[in-house]
């Protein structure tokens, strides 16, 4: 029979902490809402999160929401799409968002693309 002893060590490790931004539409308009969704691992309740909007292929920073906390390792926050006094450039449709946590020093890699019409939609009749 083998010995107890040699099962009973543990692992002293630490989860690393991550950070996961999730978009909750794939295409919208200007005015409508989104969810972004951030998931974390191992990062403390009440943590500060800034999420950014970026325009895809240029970096450039659209916008960007303050003072947010994560809770249970999540938050779900709707955010409205107005950018009519942003000074998005015209040619920008598709865009991204990242989330940053300032303790733990946590960066997302970008979410996936969302694409934005701008235009008010025309419908031939």
């Amino acid at each position: 029979m083998p010995d107890e002893a040699d099962h009973s060590t543990r692992l002293v490790e630490r989860v690393a902490p991550t950070v996961l931004t999730l978009v909750s539409r794939a295409r919208c308009w200007h005015g409508e809402d989104i969810v972004i969704r951030v998931r974390t691992t191992a990062v403390p309740d009440d943590a500060a999160v800034e999420l950014k909007i970026l325009v895809v292929g240029s970096d450039a920073e659209v916008d960007s929401v303050k003072d947010l906390k994560i809770t249970s390792g999540a938050l779900n926050h709707t955010y409205t799409i107005d950018w009519k006094a942003k000074g998005v450039a015209a040619e920008a449709r598709e865009f991204a968002a990242v989330a940053i946590i300032t303790d733990p020093a946590l960066t997302s890699r970008r979410s996936p693309s969302f694409f934005v019409d701008r235009a008010e939609p025309f419908f031939s009749g």
